[in-house]
């Protein structure tokens, strides 16, 4: 269920792509941050629309509930799932995009556009698999959130974006770990 949802999700990244951003794509930074901004409004109300307003239940008793306590730090086994996926699936990206040559010409059109396009990269190709790589993570990282609370509610990436986006301008743009 979690890989057939990563793929839903990532193919609406890509259609997101096509619909929100490629448009704006010369207009500079700004009206690309209010297209992300306008976007996560419209799937948000979507979401409730479709699903309604109330949360949702999700199935938390995959993982079985043992916890243990190291120097007074409550840990649980979910955690360690969750955290165990989450740094395995950042490793896979990252190792993805350095030691690979689609992972290289994503870096090349990082720096340039222009360039890589004149190096023979398709510069919309390739921002289409960054969006649905991007989109994919994301909706793990929702059934992650979904796991750990047992629930889930259309307003609940609402947050993790912010965090994300923080972390993304504190940690660098393009610097995965």
């Amino acid at each position: 269920a979690a890989v057939l949802l990563a793929a839903c999700v990532g193919l609406a990244g890509v259609l997101t792509e096509r619909v929100a951003y490629r448009p704006l794509r010369g207009a500079g930074r700004l009206p690309a941050v209010v297209s992300a901004l306008g976007v996560s409004v419209f799937v948000q109300n979507g979401i409730m629309l479709l699903w309604g307003a109330q949360p949702r239940a999700f199935p938390h008793d995959l993982v079985p509930d043992r916890a243990w306590a190291v120097l007074g730090v409550q840990f649980t086994l979910m955690r360690l799932v969750i955290l165990a996926g989450s740094l395995l699936l950042m490793l896979a990206l990252y190792l993805f995009v350095q030691n690979t040559r689609v992972g290289a010409a994503m870096r090349a059109i990082a720096v340039d556009h222009e360039t890589a396009r004149l190096m023979g990269i398709d510069v919309n190709r390739l921002i289409q698999l960054v969006f649905l790589i991007g989109a994919a993570l994301g909706g793990l990282a929702g059934v992650m959130v979904g796991l750990y609370y047992g629930q889930l509610n259309f307003t609940m990436g609402w947050l993790y974006g912010l965090k994300a986006f923080t972390a993304a301008i504190l940690g660098g743009i393009g610097n995965i770990p």
